[in-house]
Parts: C-alpha cells; sequence; structure tokens
C-alpha cells in the first residue's frame, strides 16, 4: 500500500520560510533572523553610517561592487563609465568620495582599483555586497531614505539653480 500525501499542517509552510532565514552562523541554540521586518540591517548603526557616509546613490553603490569584484584591476575611468553605462561626472565624482573616504586607490596614470583603508572598510564593503545580492530592494531604499525626517522634507523644497 501506499500512502497518499497529505495537506501540510497549519503554518507548516511558514516554519521552512522562517528556517531559511535564519542566520546559520549563530550560537548553537539561537535563533537570529538576517533581517529585522524586511529593514536591511536595521539594527546595524555600522552599516547605516557607512551607507551614508560613501554609498550616497545606487550609481556609487553599482561603482564600489564593480571595483570590489575584482580588487587586482585597475581601472581607469573611462572604463568604468563604459562598463556601468553611467555619466562621466557620476564615476568621477563618486571615485573622488572613495578615494578620501579610503575605499579606493588611484595611482599615478590615474586609474582606480578597490583598496580599503583597513579591515572594519572591507569588512562593511563585504555586507554590503551580501546584503546587495540578497535584498536589493532594501539596500536600495535605504540608500534613498534620508538621513531624518527634516532632511527629507527640506530637501523637498529645494530650489534648483537653473532656474526650473
Amino acid at each position: 500500500m501506499f500512502s497518499v500525501p497529505t495537506e501540510p499542517r497549519p503554518g507548516q509552510a511558514c516554519d521552512k520560510i522562517r528556517m531559511a532565514k535564519l542566520d546559520r552562523h549563530g550560537p548553537a541554540g539561537t535563533v537570529r533572523p538576517l533581517f529585522s521586518e524586511g529593514r536591511i540591517l536595521a539594527s546595524d548603526p555600522e552599516m547605516l553610517e557607512f551607507v551614508r557616509e560613501h554609498v550616497r546613490s545606487v550609481w556609487a553603490l553599482e561603482l564600489l561592487l564593480l571595483l570590489r569584484r575584482d580588487p587586482d584591476r585597475c581601472w581607469e575611468p573611462a572604463d568604468l563609465v563604459r562598463e556601468l553605462r553611467a555619466s562621466q561626472s557620476v564615476v568621477q565624482d563618486n571615485l573622488a568620495r572613495f578615494d578620501r573616504g579610503g575605499l579606493v586607490r588611484r595611482d599615478d596614470a590615474g586609474c582606480y582599483a578597490f583598496a580599503p583603508a583597513g579591515p572594519l572598510l572591507a569588512e562593511l564593503c563585504d555586507r554590503l555586497e551580501a546584503a546587495y545580492r540578497e535584498r536589493p530592494v532594501a539596500v536600495i531604499n535605504l540608500i534613498a531614505k534620508p538621513a531624518s525626517p527634516l532632511q527629507g522634507l527640506a530637501d523637498a523644497f529645494k530650489f534648483r539653480g537653473d532656474g526650473k
């Protein structure tokens, strides 16, 4: 005789989903979610500060991750523009910010390579890449979210300098 598959018990599917979201690297017997209610790294002030200081746009994020993928390669700015299909000014502005922030190094020929100034910056870049791979929309929302509600309100009333 064979057994007929039965309906899953109530909550069984939810249990599997919850288990998939658990961090397997925690101490034995502990349950620690990777993400808190869809808010990426909500309890990680280091990551929030890192994103606020260094990654001010999705263009900056994509540029940083491109440089990080091949740290031994020294990129000419024109190659980065072509690879990302971005504007020259977006690439140059973000490279300058990364250089000042200790995320890249610029050589004498004017090309850039991923070279975090310390292990904490390298770790934050690794964690940002992992978070973006797993939850891209949440990371984009983190980047786009104003630092404070008052800043968001003030930005909404900025006048553009081009007369529009």
